[in-house]
C-alpha cells in the first residue's frame, strides 16, 4: 500500500509477537498509548522502500500496545515484523507541548555556550534515567549534555540552535 509522503517518522518499534493470531507487542516511543487512535496505515522500512500495512485494531496491554494488522494472521508472520521499527508519515506527527522536542529535530542542531560561544553540533540523544543526554561533537570529542532546565536555556529549531549554559570543568 502505497502514500504519498517524502518523510517518515519512527513512532514506535515491534518487540515481540502475542497469541496464536498474528498480534504484536508494540513499544510506542512517546509513551502516549492513544497515538494510533485515528491511525489506518502504518509503514515498515523494506528494501524497495516503506511499505504499508492496514491497521485492524489494537489494545492497551503493558508495558504498552498489542497490534493487529491485516494479512498478518500466524505467530510466523508476525514475528517476520520483530524488532522492526514502525513509521507514520510526518504529516501525522503530534505536536508536542512546549518545552519537549522530537529527537529527529534536534539532531544536527548547533550548540552554543552563553559565555563561550559554539560548543558543537547535536549529532546523538541518549534516552532514559532521569533524563535525555544530548550528545554534541565538539571537534574530535563528544560532550554529553544532560536536556534539563539547569543545562538548556533555550531551544530554537527556527534558528537551528541550541542555547546551553555549561560547567566550569568542561
Amino acid at each position: 500500500m502505497a502514500v504519498e509522503s517524502d518523510s517518515y517518522i519512527a513512532v514506535g518499534k515491534v518487540l515481540g509477537v502475542f497469541g496464536h493470531q498474528g498480534w504484536l507487542k508494540i513499544l510506542v516511543y512517546s509513551g502516549n498509548l492513544d497515538r494510533f487512535d485515528h491511525v489506518k496505515v502504518i509503514f515498515f522500512q523494506s528494501e524497495s522502500g516503506m511499505s504499508g500495512k492496514v491497521l485492524s485494531q489494537y489494545r492497551y496491554r503493558k508495558p504498552g500496545l498489542i497490534m493487529k494488522l491485516r494479512g498478518v494472521d500466524t505467530p510466523e508472520s508476525a514475528r517476520l515484523l520483530q524488532g522492526k521499527e514502525i513509521f507514520l508519515p510526518d504529516s501525522e506527527q503530534l505536536e508536542l507541548p512546549d518545552d519537549q522536542y522530537y529527537i529527529h529535530d534536534l539532531i544536527g542542531l548547533q550548540v552554543y555556550d552563553i559565555e563561550a560561544g559554539i560548543v558543537g553540533e547535536v549529532v546523538d540523544v541518549w534516552s532514559g534515567g532521569a533524563s535525555d543526554i544530548l550528545v554534541i561533537r565538539a571537534g574530535r570529542k563528544e560532550i554529553l549534555i544532560p536536556a534539563v532546565a539547569e543545562f538548556i536555556k533555550e531551544v530554537d529549531l527556527n534558528a537551528g540552535k541550541i542555547l546551553v549554559r555549561l560547567w566550569e570543568e568542561l
